[in-house]
């Protein structure tokens, strides 16, 4: 069974509602005056948010593949997140 999936290719590519639905999934916690996001996402809740997939859908990818993805994911998310001044 092939699937083909579109992931985001950067930040642009991500709705409001999609990281705001992933930072419903985390905290952020202060370490030596810094302000720091900690996830509680899965992977699947990853591909969930930022590929609209269904549970069923991504049960049916190889696990290898989800991490690949998920990761994807998160390294676009961090890079956008350095390029952010921070606000004081």
């Amino acid at each position: 069974m092939k699937i083909e999936l579109k992931a985001p290719e950067n930040l642009s590519e991500i709705t409001l509602s999609q990281y705001q639905e992933f930072l419903a999934l985390g905290k952020f916690e202060t370490e030596d005056g810094k302000q720091n996001f900690v996830s509680d996402a899965t992977e699947v809740d990853i591909l969930r948010i930022f590929l609209r997939l269904d549970i069923q859908v991504i049960n049916k990818i190889p696990h290898r593949d989800v991490t690949n993805i998920s990761n994807y994911v998160l390294q676009i998310l961090a890079e956008g997140n350095k390029n952010t001044p921070d606000l004081k």
